[in-house]
């Protein structure tokens, strides 16, 4: 433990966060901490104190300083404490500064918050609300209609867009907290690409924060203030952590709740951002754009939540600098593996190394476990994992230097002609050689005469028939590998994470 707390304090010390007194920031942070507990309203109350004045949240048309974000927050928690007949609010939002203020002041007063995808329909939001009991529902203005025609709604409901005038007429006062409250928990939604989203309660260990973080910070270098545009739903596991990381390091988040490349690069140029945390459909439309722009001021660029090709990450090194990390996590098993510049420069694909304080085992069929280069099923350990150990679904394998590739999805493995076949791998082929190809996805389907043979779907850059697409593979791959059916789609279907949804493509 006390190893743990040194390299926790040298990772700090690193960031210039605990500037100019070391000590009585810590002690700033271990008062908000006993007070408050562990959320990311501790986090907010903690620069607020340190530097009220300073940006902590930039929506499209205005600001706040850290201490208009705590004031907001604390009176929309008054408001909040009086019509919460429960402990569990449930938040449908975009991002926004709303969002945010929510979700602190859910902080402050310990209650529980579920995130609800933005994009989920009538009957998916049944299916949440008649799983999990939800007390109060804070929903966008645009959400409304939909709710109406959702079973199991919530009685309570608030709109965001109303909260900012409605808690300016809270009157009261909040309970001190103190010492031993129990914090609140966030349940976020599994991404739902091979089924129905499940719930995951997410209350790390201190135990995992002194691990992992540390190691996060040693190898991403986020610097004090440093300007961050964040391009991935708060809703989603990437989203929070860059919210509890810019609230920490007293830096200005950029929120969009909905925006093109051309917007993000402009946001880039015009606010000198320095940290960029997208995923890897982001960071290709970022590519796409023509026209230049200045984006020299960018030092950490953070791709997650979806496999990022090998292609992708070195046009984005080569337009952007040695500058792009690769995180691989999960909703269950939280933060797993980091691959650096130089990990992606010289193995592209990678997801990097095993982060300090996570377990990786890669596991074959039987249980044993498999030795390098062999591949596994990816087994995790960590303080995010309450029961032991995690299985991810991902197959992977460890290369000789100990960095871990991913090859696609368990549920996703093909076997065709006694081969197993990964779809991921028939994917990186085809947009590599076929530079018509945008991109593509491959699902599997039964076959008389193989076992399994699969589904092309193909988003083209130009004109190109079905019959020259066929023609072309035969020259990429035997005839067992070759798709049986080739389906041209102007988009694949992702979800806000940016993950192929291939049950979409199967239904269609």
């Amino acid at each position: 433990m006390w190893d743990a707390l040194r390299a926790a304090y040298r990772a700090l010390v690193g960031t210039g966060l605990l500037e100019p007194n070391p000590l009585w920031a810590l002690l700033q942070l271990g008062g908000c901490w006993l007070r408050f507990g562990g959320s990311l309203y501790t986090l907010a109350a903690w620069s607020a104190w340190r530097n009220p004045h300073g940006v902590a949240l930039v929506e499209p048309g205005r600001s706040l300083t850290f201490a208009e974000l705590q004031a907001r927050a604390d009176r929309l928690a008054l408001l909040l404490q009086k019509n919460l007949k429960g402990q569990t609010v449930g938040l449908l939002c975009r991002n926004s500064m709303a969002f945010v203020e929510t979700l602190l002041a859910c902080g402050r007063l310990g209650a529980d918050v579920v995130l609800l995808n933005t994009r989920f329909g009538p009957e998916q939001l049944s299916a949440v609300f008649g799983t999990k009991k939800i007390d109060l529902l804070v929903c966008d203005g645009e959400f409304r209609e939909r709710l109406r025609g959702t079973a199991n709604a919530p009685a309570q409901i608030l709109c965001a867009e109303d909260l900012s005038a409605l808690s300016s007429q809270a009157v009261g006062r909040l309970s001190w907290g103190g010492f031993g409250r129990k914090p609140g928990s966030l349940v976020i939604l599994t991404s739902g690409t091979t089924g129905p989203a499940k719930m995951v309660r997410r209350r790390p260990s201190l135990s995992q924060l002194l691990h992992t973080v540390p190691a996060l910070l040693e190898q991403l270098r986020p610097q004090k203030g440093a300007p961050t545009l964040l391009t991935v739903p708060l809703l989603h596991g990437h989203g929070l952590a860059t919210l509890g990381l810019s609230l920490a390091m007293g830096a200005p988040l950029y929120l969009f709740p909905s925006a093109r490349a051309e917007d993000f690069l402009r946001c880039i140029e015009t606010n000198k951002i320095a940290v960029v945390v997208l995923v890897p459909t982001i960071l290709y439309r970022l590519l796409q754009v023509v026209q230049p722009h200045d984006t020299g001021s960018i030092h950490t660029i953070v791709c997650g939540s979806a496999p990022l090709e090998a292609s992708l990450s070195m046009a984005a090194l080569k337009r952007f600098g040695p500058v792009l990390f690769n995180l691989y996590g999960s909703s269950e098993a939280g933060l797993i593996s980091l691959a650096t510049p130089q990990d992606l420069l010289e193995a592209p694909g990678t997801v990097g190394r095993v982060l300090s304080g996570v377990g990786v085992q890669l596991l074959r069929d039987d249980g044993t476990e498999a030795a390098p280069p062999e591949p596994g099923q990816v087994w995790v350990r960590s303080g995010w994992v309450r029961d032991g150990r995690f299985n991810t679904r991902d197959i992977g394998y460890f290369d000789a230097n100990g960095r871990l590739f991913l090859l696609g999805r368990a549920d996703d493995l093909l076997v065709i002609g006694g081969e197993k076949v990964y779809p991921q791998t028939l994917e990186e082929t085809v947009c590599a050689q076929l530079r018509y190809v945008q991109e593509c996805a491959v699902v599997g389907q039964a076959s008389p005469e193989w076992g399994q043979s699969y589904h092309l779907f193909v988003v083209l850059k130009s004109e190109v028939s079905v019959e020259q697409i066929a023609q072309d593979l035969e020259a990429l791959f035997p005839r067992s590998l070759r798709p049986a059916q080739i389906t041209r789609v102007d988009a694949l279907p992702r979800n806000l994470a940016g993950k192929i949804m291939r049950c979409e493509l199967v239904s269609g």
